[in-house]
């Protein structure tokens, strides 16, 4: 795991002076504090950061062919590098180190751009070819690794984060307030657009291809067409999937250095800790989780703690408090340069925390929900979808009626807002709103109109999708809410301690096996991750199984009114909003006095302000 940049120039002739790669390379710090690595040639330059977990002591970036014509830094893991190394020395190729990162430049030697249909793994990568000129950006099919680019006087620049890029400009990109829209409306910033223009984040599965001054965004791989399932059985596809996820935890567990699990305390996770410990026999496996100060229907501790005492795990338990919460908001723009306004940051940053005292490598549970259907809009669209549409909608006014009186729950809100609809991407949009598209503009003082963009982006991937039933939501999901806001978060989090994270759920094998089984296997009459739950009942404690589905959420409700009302009213006060000039400081109060006086719970949507807020007093 590591974090690379660098810059190659577009125009032959010379141009202004060379970015400092040095100084880009240095934002990185975090993600790889092992050492350092360049390589720099007439109008090229690539760097890394290390975090040593494969070959600590021989496996340092940049790494070259045997001629050193092609060159190569790289973030992440090649999972499957040992069967590949083995191919290419039967083909007369030669290595220096064991590891991952220097299959690379001898597999585009082989298969050019293709190369990276062989890799199986999480990556990011940037390769230059000193004999063709050409300089190949990469990044893996579900975007679990990070790249960013920009376009700056005759240069392009990149870097694993936007910061990295920045700091090879020339002067500092302005902020784009219609992306800050859809932060505040999605939590993230879907698709390719980043909130500062000209920067631009390389979409999942793609390749960006420079050479002779020229750019050309490749993809190389998408989720593939569903397959005719006819005379395969649910339990003969069950043992596949079982056979599919065991091998992808057994790649995941190749390392040098100490590994250990995220263990909420939930099906995903525990599903790894079993399977690891079938791995691993009778070495004993680290596991991590956080519980909340005051969050007593939201900790999950005794379910962490029964798995860890079925596997035999060492089990490790941090407390986050409130304090917690006010010191990482005043480090979170810094962490967050593509700023992420899902509360989860902060658990995720505080486990990441607590395994990095002890381990180097953990295993989580991200992407089961979104191939399998574990959330609950997955059971709602499926409702909404499989019932007549005019009665749904005529329900849902009826409810807005009823309900108008009294305070509602944001889920409720989201709910009636999403039954008001016939259309699927609205409907999906509205279910995973913070703030619904009619309210959200008077938060800010920007009237501009915002969102085109993203509606587009949204309706595209219903209308271009091969999927049917919930499936096609999953997909959505895939494509835009799991690497844009889930695995950056993870990515972000777990980086700024210097600790790598591993995904089973997401071999892109398992995900094309997933998804191309039917929605009803899935989602049916508001039973979520039908399949997948039936498949692992013998992998897993009958308490795990049975128990309800919780996310990372924090008693913010509680907190905000209580421990930190003085922080939320600081933060948000007038002067300060003023003074950022991006939202309305009016419209921001009155949110802030109706969650301070019980009359609703806005907890969340003041989290993103409070997010927003911090985040341009940092970078405007």
């Amino acid at each position: 795991m590591c974090g690379i940049c660098g810059y190659v120039r577009l125009k032959e002739k010379r141009g202004p002076s060379v970015p400092d790669l040095k100084g880009m390379n240095e934002t990185l710090v975090h993600r790889g504090p092992d050492g350092d690595g360049y390589f720099e040639d007439e109008g090229i330059g690539l760097a890394n950061r290390r975090l040593s977990v494969i070959d600590p002591e021989g496996g340092w970036q940049p790494l070259y062919n045997e001629t050193r014509t092609i060159v190569s830094v790289f973030n992440g893991e090649i999972y499957n590098h040992g069967d590949l190394r083995k191919d290419l020395l039967k083909q007369g190729h030669r290595f220096r180190t064991r590891v991952d990162t220097e299959i690379i430049p001898h597999q585009y030697e082989m298969d050019g751009d293709r190369c990276v249909e062989k890799f199986n793994g999480m990556f990011a990568f940037a390769l230059w070819d000193g004999k063709a000129k050409r300089l190949v950006l990469a990044r893996d099919r579900l975007g679990i690794k990070p790249l960013y680019w920009a376009l700056d006087r005759d240069w392009l620049l990149f870097g694993s984060e936007i910061k990295a890029v920045m700091a090879g400009m020339a002067r500092k990109p302005e902020i784009d307030p219609e992306k800050l829209h859809a932060l505040m409306r999605f939590q993230y910033i879907p698709g390719r657009a980043t909130p500062f223009r000209g920067i631009h984040r390389l979409a999942p599965g793609h390749l960006l291809v420079v050479e002779k001054g020229a750019l050309k965004e490749i993809p190389y791989w998408a989720l593939p067409s569903p397959e005719n399932l006819e005379g395969r059985t649910k339990e003969n596809l069950q043992e596949e999937f079982l056979a599919l996820l065991e091998d992808s935890v057994k790649l995941r567990l190749i390392s040098d250095v100490p590994l250990g699990v995220f263990l909420s305390g939930g099906i995903d996770s525990t599903v790894i800790v079993a399977l690891m410990k079938k791995l691993v026999g009778q070495e004993a496996i680290s596991t991590f989780s956080v519980d909340f100060e005051g969050g007593k229907n939201l900790n999950e501790t005794r379910f962490a703690e029964h798995v860890s005492r079925t596997f035999g795990t060492r089990h490790h338990r941090l407390t986050v408090t409130p304090g917690d919460l006010d010191a990482l908001l005043c480090a979170l723009p810094a962490r967050l340069d593509d700023p992420i306004t899902d509360p989860a940051v902060i658990p995720t940053y505080m486990v990441s925390s607590l395994a990095r005292d002890r381990v180097t490598v953990v295993l989580s549970g991200e992407g089961a929900d979104e191939i399998f259907g574990g959330y609950l809009r997955y059971s709602l669209g499926d409702l909404m979808e499989r019932t007549n549409g005019r009665l749904i909608r005529s329900a849902a006014r009826l409810g807005n009626m009823l309900l108008s009186p009294f305070p509602l729950t944001l889920r409720i809100e989201k709910a009636l807002r999403a039954a008001s609809t016939g259309e699927e991407a609205v409907r999906h949009l509205e279910l995973v709103s913070v703030f619904s598209g009619k309210t959200l503009s008077s938060f800010f003082s920007t009237r501009s109109p915002a969102g085109t963009e993203e509606m587009e982006f949204f309706n595209a991937l219903f209308r271009n999708s091969p999927y049917r039933g919930i499936n096609r939501v999953m997909k959505a999901d895939l494509v835009s809410w799991l690497p844009d806001d889930l695995l950056a978060k993870v990515d972000r989090m777990s980086m700024a301690v210097s600790l790598e994270a591993r995904v089973p759920y997401l071999d892109h094998r398992l995900v094309s096996f997933a998804m191309g089984l039917p929605s009803p296997w899935k989602v049916k009459n508001l039973k979520r991750k039908i399949f997948f739950k039936e498949a692992v009942r013998e992998l897993v404690p009958d308490l795990i199984i049975r128990r309800p589905k919780r996310g990372f959420d924090l008693p913010l409700k509680e907190w905000f009114r209580g421990a930190l009302r003085p922080q939320v009213e600081e933060i948000l006060a007038e002067d300060r909003i003023k003074e950022t000039g991006i939202l309305h400081a009016k419209e921001v109060n009155l949110l802030v006095r109706r969650h301070m006086e019980g009359f609703d719970d806005h907890s969340l949507q003041l989290w993103s302000l409070l997010v927003l807020q911090k985040w341009l007093e940092y970078y405007q």
